[in-house]
């Protein structure tokens, strides 16, 4: 109301390197992310599928599973 403003600098973005965020909170955060737009099968299976990325030896069941939304 007196006109007073607030603000500051963000420096340090989270997650960034050299501070990457923990995988946990990758994991929470895609979950946030998917909720509602996939079901929760692909969900789960997306995650188990990334997290062994260096394994997968075709990248189709992955991308079919994210790019299948709930109609």
């Amino acid at each position: 109301k007196d006109g007073t403003r607030f603000g500051k600098n963000c420096l340090k973005v989270n997650g960034q390197p050299p501070d990457l965020l923990p995988v946990e909170k990758v994991i929470q955060k895609y979950r946030l992310c998917t909720e509602g737009l996939l079901p929760e099968k692909n969900i789960e299976e997306s995650i188990r599928l990334t997290l062994e990325l260096d394994k997968l030896d075709n990248f189709a069941r992955l991308a079919a599973l994210i790019m299948n939304p709930i109609s």
